[in-house]
């Protein structure tokens, strides 16, 4: 009972914001009862082990649907929600998928470089850690000095990671079903790896790397970044791509990471900002859920305070040209970008508040920290295809 009422009230919670149509208390009720559907079942051996006889045994966890349309109601469900509001589902029915153990394996990591009190120590736990997880995650293949783990690739990467569990299993109608994840990173953050690292073959853009001691960004135009950045100030790093994913919405990510003994690895400590100006080629209505974006004039301010160093947000659909054309899809503009560490501060390091009149963030408030230009490391937009 305590956890049908959980259900009508997470559904109730995601799906209000959602549409204010009368379609809004049918959905409601009918995700409500797709959630109830579902059931979390142990597995052992290939087959469904009954709760009676668990027990003591060593068994597999997976997420259980009565029907094929049931999981493909499901995926639907969680398709376009933010990763807050998939892991709120998920996490109603009582199931530690991968994404939370992604976030488990990530936050052992960082106590691991603060357990060890040498560089050889933290090789061995290291060692032990990549060990750990080898069957479930995946490593960067793009950047060895990376020391943080991955979700693998797979064909749905919107939802595989939201549903599988450690063994990547699901049950469909009483069938117990291997999902298929790659051994190697997922593409949104492929995107960063695979076409911006220094000297990558497959590179399509022109990243720009550099270091620096201070979080000044480049002044000359001739100097910007073209489609993605790592920015390295000290012991933090900054990564920035822009891509069209499969559907071709334009997508934004952005990457935090810290040094950690010999490498680095994510910094889960981190506010982003940015702000585009002369975007042309995306349709605003296919915006994402997660910022709600109000395109009224040429320039923008987004603010992602989610303490997080691995962030993919959706700006919007690339516009199809019509007739016959070479380049089917063309996105142009400038983004500004700043994380929390590059906010204006007053002589004695107090934060400088501004308030901006448009916000496209729904129910956020109007004063943020003050953001200069001079200060923000800066990325054409140069998307075709």
């Amino acid at each position: 009972m305590k956890k049908i009422c959980m259900l009508l009230a997470l559904t109730a919670f995601v799906f209000t914001s959602c549409s204010n149509n009368e379609d809004t208390a049918i959905n409601q009720a009918e995700n409500s009862s797709l959630l109830s559907r579902i059931k979390v079942v142990h597995i052992k051996n290939g087959q469904i082990v009954p709760a009676s006889r668990v027990g003591n045994d060593s068994t597999d966890t997976a997420l259980s649907f009565k029907t094929l349309k049931d999981f493909t109601d499901f995926k639907a469900l969680l398709k376009y929600k933010s990763t807050e509001e998939k892991q709120m589902i998920v996490k109603s029915l009582g199931f530690n998928n991968m994404y939370s153990i992604y976030e488990e394996a990530d936050a052992e990591l960082d106590s691991i470089g603060e357990i060890a009190q040498s560089e050889e120590e933290f090789k061995t736990l290291y060692a032990n850690y990549k060990k750990e997880y080898e069957d479930i995650l995946v490593g960067n293949g793009y950047d060895q000095t990376d020391l943080s783990l991955y979700i693998p690739a797979s064909e749905d990467e919107n939802t595989d990671a939201f549903i599988a569990g450690k063994e990547k299993l699901v049950s469909i109608n009483d069938k117990v079903i291997k999902m298929d994840f790659q051994k190697v990173m997922n593409s949104a953050d492929m995107t960063i790896y695979g076409t911006s690292v220094p000297n990558n073959p497959s590179s399509g853009s022109t990243a720009a790397t550099s270091s620096s001691s201070s979080t000044s960004s480049t002044t000359s135009e001739s100097d910007w970044a073209t489609n993605s950045f790592i920015k390295k100030n000290g012991h933090k790093k900054t990564i920035f791509a822009c891509s069209f994913t499969k559907e071709h919405a334009v997508r934004f990510h952005f990457g935090a990471q810290k040094k950690m003994w010999y490498g680095w690895k994510r910094d889960n400590n981190r506010d982003f900002y940015y702000r585009l100006e002369y975007l042309e080629g995306v349709d605003e209505k296919g915006r994402s859920a997660e910022i709600k974006p109000t395109y009224t004039d040429n320039t923008y301010h987004f603010f992602l305070k989610w303490k997080t160093g691995n962030l993919n947000v959706s700006i919007g659909d690339a516009i199809e040209a019509s007739g016959p054309v070479i380049t089917r899809y063309q996105v142009t503009g400038d983004v500004y970008v700043w994380t929390d560490m590059m906010v204006d501060k007053d002589s004695n390091g107090n934060i400088i508040h501004g308030k901006f009149d448009k916000i496209p963030m729904a129910g956020q408030e109007s004063i943020y920290p003050q953001l200069s230009k001079d200060k923000a490391y800066k990325c054409r937009i140069r998307l075709k295809e």
